[in-house]
């Protein structure tokens, strides 16, 4: 067997499994990246690996699903598997917290894979977010070492199941199942995309207990309605309750329609309203304002002739009227027709002859009626 190092460039680890590592790599003729996985086992599992891994990999590449194996060699130890580079481990979006569309593409593209593993007789029997990838909604299902025709072909010496018992179905522990136990493990997975953490926490005892005994929990939120239908099934202790892969994309959509239903419908349209309106609210509220401020204006920059003296509105072209102002306001010899009555009454007088008009004077002084053009030169200062 060739060693991986001598056709690929190996780079930085991307996933650790129970007997495995995920690493960046690229070929060396080519410059193609592609994920390289290097398997620790012994030549016994090697060998009991070799026939389900060249038939669940030659399905997943005539398939041509995302990620599939192009190329891999378990004759001897160590055995490598090297797949279509792409995107990321899921488990970095379970740490960010809900993504709907996200959810949507990880269990329907999941379930296409392990459906195509179910028509060639094979189980994944690793289904967690650390051999899930995915980039632009595609998810690609990585970490084929743990291939077999069922659970009961155990991976390990000791007995442990060959996945990581946080998403692990319970029949699993005790080695039995098949396909459903994959899709048990999706639903676990599943959950742990609506919540941000698997179904079940604790030690590989308390684990094994609570999936086997423990009520199953559910998605909060009204949006997550159709999902906890979808998840029940898939995470129903009973292998048999479970659906078959190639039913979870109609289940997926069915979930979504009704989750969306129960959602309120009136809130959204209030705050599309509220948000189409507010900028024409705005607008009409600035405009009244501006023509109320004009309107003050207006009406402040008439009041000076509207308001000003009787003897101005009596006769608007004669001298006297003119002049009758910067009398009263800069003479610094009194009006000998003036009396004091005259001079502290807030009352304006008539001119002889002009219509009397009712007005508020603006001036403190009281307006005297008009003299003749002879006195009004004899009083004007020099």
């Amino acid at each position: 067997m060739s060693d991986p190092a001598t056709r690929y460039e190996l780079g930085a680890e991307v996933a650790q499994l129970s007997s495995s590592r995920i690493v960046e790599g690229v070929v060396r003729a080519t410059g193609a990246p592609v994920f390289v996985q290097t398997l620790a086992r012994s030549d016994e599992e090697l060998a009991a690996l070799a026939e389900a891994l060249e038939k669940g990999a030659r399905a997943l590449l005539d398939a041509g699903v995302p990620g599939r194996p192009v190329e891999w060699d378990v004759t001897s130890s160590p055995g490598w598997i090297v797949y279509d580079h792409h995107g990321v481990p899921l488990a970095a979006a379970v740490r960010r917290g809900r993504d709907p569309a996200l959810v949507d593409s990880v269990a329907i593209e999941t379930a296409t894979a392990l459906d195509i593993l179910s028509k060639v007789g094979l189980a994944h029997r690793a289904i967690n977010p650390r051999t899930l990838f995915h980039q632009n909604r595609r998810i690609a299902v990585l970490g084929l070492d743990a291939l077999r025709a069922s659970y009961a072909a155990k991976r390990d010496d000791d007995g442990e199941p060959p996945n990581d018992p946080r998403f692990t179905a319970p029949e699993a522990f005790d080695g039995g199942g098949d396909i459903k136990a994959d899709v048990y493990s999706l639903g676990c997975v599943l959950f742990a995309l609506m919540t941000g953490a698997p179904p079940y926490f604790g030690s590989a005892q308390v684990l094994r207990e609570a999936h086997q005994t423990e009520p199953i929990p559910t998605v909060p939120g009204e949006d997550a309605v159709g999902w906890n239908d979808l998840l029940r099934r898939m995470l129903a202790k009973a292998p048999g309750a479970r659906p078959q892969p190639g039913e979870i994309a109609a289940l997926v959509r069915k979930a979504r329609q009704r989750s969306y239903a129960s959602l309120p419908v009136t809130a959204p349209v209030a705050r599309a309203k509220g948000k189409s309106r507010s900028p024409i609210v705005a607008v009409l509220g600035a405009a009244l304002v501006l023509v109320a401020l004009a309107g003050i204006g207006a009406a402040r920059a008439l009041a000076p002739t509207d308001l000003g003296t009787p003897a101005a509105s009596a006769a608007p072209t004669g001298p006297g009227a003119a002049a009758t102002a910067p009398v009263a306001g800069v003479s610094s010899t009194p009006d000998p027709a003036a009396s004091p009555a005259e001079e502290t009454t807030p009352e304006p007088t008539t001119a002889p002859g002009a219509t009397a008009r009712v007005a508020t004077p603006r001036r403190t002084v009281a307006p005297t009626p008009a003299p003749p053009a002879a006195p009004i030169l004899q009083v004007a200062p020099a």
